[in-house]
């Protein structure tokens, strides 16, 4: 058993230290030489009652430390070390015990305030941790406001009334501490309490800031004390004489300023002010008097005429305003504007009603205003009123000036305005050249802007005066109208018209002409003052933009125009030339050339070719006016021509020898001859293809054929076969090219012929076709026969039945199959009927049977059956029986095989008399002969 460890508490490290003896395994001590006590771990375990061990160390050392802040003061802790080594473990040493010691307390939260009043106030606390020592005691301290702090309570209970009348607003500190067995604690942190406030001082009577008509605007300061407390608002009181109600409040807030608004002008009114805190409201302040301002009057009643307006002189009078706002009128401003809509100026201020302006401009139209003057100021305007004094007559346009630089045929004029209209707008301008000593007007320029239109500067009211003569010297003179006169003339203005170009030629006329040229001529143009230096031709066919000008460098007035087109239609005009430009280009004349021999072919190639033909090809020339009535297609060698009609641009030439080179050309030919031959090319024709194989029946279904042709050996590559189908052996269609030598044709149609036809086709060459050859499909199966019944009717027969197929076109033969135990199928049935009788030979068990169908048809050249899949089978377990019913069973099969050999013959040509009967249409007698042959088959099955 180990000793138990040694646990010490360092107060200075704050840590708990574990120490042990250390030991071996087998009783070797720790200073054994093998080493093998390294491979002791020890493990120092802490006992917990509620928990019960909790692993604190685990290790080879013989010591441990660990701080001791998970610990608590003033308990007691156990520990114990347990050795293990090499899968043992060993018996835990004794416990050791360690004592934490206690603490003094926490230091304590802040004081709360659980209620306060004006003369008392009360404090609670929580308990802090006491740190392993119960608390004892509490002490609270205050700072008597503002002073040292001493003790007011001490004891155990977490609460404390202080009586205290405590000044208004008056700040204090309040601070704990608590005590225990080990000592006290720490203060806490200062409670800052602070006490009510007081009512507050009278504020300052309110100060006046701006009156007016109906408003006085009021101010006041705070109160010199405000108690203790802020102030949270100021009521304003207002008393008015005249309504006898006395002080009402007309403001409540905390603005230190107020409006008072809806008051009468020239009127006085008391106000005082107070201010409130939270402890209540002060006293008012003494009160003051003001009185609102009288008001502005209105402006006059507007100004009018008092007598006639003259051009220079304007009597204007006007009344008193109807309200004066509480003020007499002092005195009246009257202010006129410059008769061009611009500012207003003053022309009278005084007392008196009317007054004449004078020193007017005539014409113009001037706005006049008033205004009244009290002491309390201005009076709004009145609205203008215009009043115009009387037009004059214009004076004389400031002149006139040419603008820009004058034409062949026209001068443009600039009309300036006279200096003064009179006073009324200038509707128009009159403008006079003189001719022959005489003044002849030439043109009358609206005014826009006496119509409503924009209105014209100087420089943009023009005439143009037209058509003059060039080069000539031309005088003009102008005046001005309004709606009162004329104005005089302006002085004249003289000027120059500029030299002309000259006219365009006339008399455009064509002289001989061919397929490519024409003559033309023309009677000289006449000259404007600068002389000819030639003429200018321009020609182009008809609706083409493209045109062609041609400068005729002498003034003989013909030329010969070269390099047209033939039957080509050309618009042609001329036109003159000078030193100073060019006249108008003449009328057009549309002159047509001759027609000429047809072009050359282009682009003449083979279009495609065989091993004995070659077709060729090529593009219709420019056929140069005349159509083209034929092609002449030479051949070179050997020598061959052929004629092709105009309408086509293609030529086969046939009979032609195997891969041969050919040369060939073309050329065309119309009314006016034969053009020229295009070049040479050559055409070579291809190898001559094999014939095409023969065809041959693979096998041949009701839906398919499949056939099969010899492969041609020629030693020629990529040899492949065309292979047509057709119902009716005129329309063919192409249902396989290839390679291969069998082809198989699905989806076909029953019992119908195809004709199919091959050819050979090798590098694109195909051969003739061979001769059609026919193949036919066959018939479609019969169905498998329905509803197989197998059952036993005596103990060695056995009874089978089906149902008939119907919708077979031909003959339909069943055969019955049936297997018994111990066998394979056999068949025991074949005939036309539907159901048939078995002589079973085998004692007993489970015997199953089958039924097919089967037609017989020829198909191409051979007959065929065809047969339908097999029925479903049908089983009869079967009973066995004794050996005389065995012997019974096989007389009775011989009787019956003679009574039917007897009766065959009988049956048989009976029917082939009701069949005929059918034929002859004698259905009554076929009817009783088929009812008499029913009754003799009865009478023999009866029999048995």
């Amino acid at each position: 058993m180990m000793s138990p460890p040694s646990v010490t508490l360092d107060s200075v490290s704050c840590a708990v230290s574990a120490v042990w003896t250390s030991m071996a395994v087998d009783g070797r001590g720790s200073g054994a030489g093998d080493g093998r006590g390294s491979a002791v771990c020890y493990e120092l375990m802490e006992e917990k009652e509620a928990d019960g061990p909790v692993l604190l160390y685990s290790g080879p050392d013989a010591h441990y430390s660990f701080p001791v802040d998970g610990l608590f003061p003033g308990r007691t802790y156990q520990f114990y070390v347990v050795a293990s080594g090499y899968g043992e473990k060993g018996v835990a040493s004794p416990r050791s015990l360690l004592t934490i010691p206690a603490r003094c307390p926490d230091k304590p939260h802040a004081p709360k305030v659980a209620s306060r009043a004006k003369n008392n106030v009360v404090l609670k606390w929580s308990t802090p941790k006491d740190n392993g020592s119960p608390i004892t005691n509490y002490s609270l301290e205050w700072d008597q406001c503002g002073k040292d702090f001493v003790e007011v309570f001490q004891g155990q209970q977490k609460q404390f009334k202080l009586n205290h009348k405590f000044p208004p607003a008056t700040s204090c500190r309040f601070r704990l501490r608590v005590l225990n067995d080990v000592g006290w604690s720490d203060f806490s942190d200062n409670l800052v309490f602070k006490s009510g406030a007081g009512v507050p001082s009278p504020p300052p009577q309110p100060i006046l800031t701006e009156a007016s008509v109906g408003h006085l605007a009021l101010k006041w300061a705070p109160p010199t004390d405000n108690g203790g407390s802020l102030i949270v608002s100021y009521c304003l009181e207002m008393d008015d004489p005249e309504m006898g109600y006395g002080f009402r409040p007309v403001y409540q807030g905390e603005e230190l300023s107020h409006t008072c608004s809806g008051l009468r002008r020239v009127s006085t009114y008391h106000f005082r002010v107070a201010a409130t805190n939270d402890a209540g409201m002060s006293q008012f302040s003494a009160p003051v008097t003001f009185q609102t301002s009288p008001a502005i009057p209105v402006c006059p009643i507007c100004p009018e005429l008092k007598s006639r307006a003259t051009s220079t002189t304007l009597h204007i009078g006007w009344r008193p305003p109807p309200d004066d706002g509480g003020a007499d009128i002092q005195s009246y401003t009257v202010q006129l504007d410059d008769g061009h809509q611009g500012s207003f100026t003053d022309v009278y201020t005084g007392p008196e009603l009317e007054h004449i302006m004078e020193g007017l401009t005539p014409g113009l139209t001037y706005r006049c205003r008033v205004c009244a003057t009290s002491r309390a100021g201005h009076s709004s305007w009145t609205p203008p009123v215009e009043m115009k004094t009387q037009p004059t007559p214009p004076q004389a346009p400031a002149g006139l000036e040419v603008v820009g630089k004058p034409t062949q045929n026209s001068i443009t004029l600039k009309l300036n305005p006279p200096r003064f209209d009179g006073g009324a707008v200038v509707t128009s301008y009159c403008v006079e050249m003189s001719k022959d000593d005489l003044w002849v007007k030439m043109a009358t320029v609206a005014n826009p802007q006496a119509f409503g239109g924009k209105s014209n500067t100087p420089s943009t009211l023009t005439c143009t005066v037209t058509p003059l003569t060039p080069g000539t010297l031309y005088v003009f003179r102008a005046s001005c109208i309004n709606s009162y006169g004329v104005s005089p003339f302006s002085e004249v203005c003289t000027c120059h018209t500029a030299v002309g170009c000259p006219a365009p030629p006339s008399s455009l006329e064509v002289g001989n002409k061919t397929a490519n040229s024409m003559h033309l001529r023309w009677q000289p143009s006449k000259e404007f003052g600068s002389p000819l230096t030639g003429y200018q031709l321009e020609y182009g066919t008809s609706g083409s933009h493209q045109r062609v000008v041609v400068t005729c460098d002498t003034l003989a007035c013909s030329h010969t125009l070269k390099a047209l087109s033939p039957s080509s239609s050309y618009d042609v005009r001329v036109r003159a030339t000078s030193a100073v430009g060019n006249s108008e280009w003449s009328s057009p004349v549309e002159v047509t050339t001759l027609p000429s021999h047809p072009s050359s072919p282009s682009s003449l190639s083979v279009l495609s070719q065989t091993s004995t033909s070659l077709l060729v090809g090529w593009f219709a020339p420019d056929a140069n006016g005349a159509a083209i009535t034929q092609y002449w297609v030479e051949m070179a060698s050997p020598p061959l021509t052929i004629c092709v009609p105009a309408m086509e641009t293609q030529c086969l030439f046939r009979d032609l020898s195997p891969d041969t080179t050919y040369k060939l050309r073309v050329q065309a030919e119309n009314a006016a001859g034969k053009g020229p031959f295009s070049a040479y090319i050559h055409g070579s024709t291809l190898l001559a293809p094999p014939t095409p194989p023969r065809l041959a029946l693979v096998s041949a279904g009701s839906q398919y054929l499949k056939v099969t042709w010899a492969c041609k050996r020629t030693g020629q590559p990529l040899l492949q076969y065309v292979l047509q189908s057709s119902t009716d052996g005129t329309r063919y269609q192409k249902i396989y090219e290839g390679m291969g030598t069998t082809h198989r044709l699905n989806k076909l149609h029953p019992v119908t012929k195809y004709f199919l036809r091959i050819a050979t086709l090798c590098d694109g060459v195909q051969s003739e076709w061979g001769e059609p050859t026919v193949f036919s499909t066959t018939p479609t199966p019969p169905q498998a026969p329905k509803d197989l019944v197998l059952s036993q009717i005596r103990s060695s027969q056995l009874a089978v039945s089906w149902q008939a197929i119907e919708d077979c076109t031909l003959p339909v033969i069943y055969v019955v199959q049936v297997k018994t135990p111990g066998t394979d199928y056999q068949q025991v049935y074949e005939g036309k009927e539907t159901s048939c009788v078995v002589n079973m030979l085998a004692a007993k068990g489970v015997h199953e049977a089958c039924v097919r169908a089967v037609v017989k048809c020829e198909v191409n050249g051979s007959v065929e059956k065809l047969w339908s899949p097999s029925s479903s089978e049908a089983r009869c377990e079967c009973k066995g029986a004794a050996q005389d019913d065995v012997d019974r069973g096989k007389q009775m099969v011989e009787q019956e095989a003679t009574i039917g050999q007897d009766v065959t013959p009988y049956l048989s040509s009976l029917q082939n008399v009701v069949t005929l009967l059918k034929k002859e249409k004698c259905l009554t007698i076929a009817f009783f002969i088929g009812l008499f042959a029913l009754i003799v088959s009865i009478i023999i099955a009866s029999r048995f």
